[in-house]
């Protein structure tokens, strides 16, 4: 009886858990934090961002309004 190549190796849980040591849990738990921390400083200069664009946004739709204002009041005006 022949037995398959694959048969015969470990399974993957098996080869994962025997390469996960107990020297390897401090790393990856500070690993975990640094990828948190970069996220959180992400997440802030993202806000930022944001934040810093809002006058634009504020002057980019505010100024056309003021200025279709304006012309309508001088229009209104000149014909009063």
């Amino acid at each position: 009886m022949t037995t398959s190549i694959i048969a015969s190796r470990p399974t993957l849980d098996v080869a994962v858990a025997s390469a996960v040591t107990d020297a390897d849990r401090p790393a990856a738990a500070e690993a975990h934090v640094f990828r948190t921390l970069i996220a959180a400083l992400e997440d802030v200069g993202l806000l930022l961002v944001i934040l810093l664009m809002l006058p634009l946004l504020i002057l980019l739709l505010g100024m056309p309004i003021a200025l279709i204002v304006r012309a309508v009041i001088e229009i209104a005006r000149r014909f009063l």
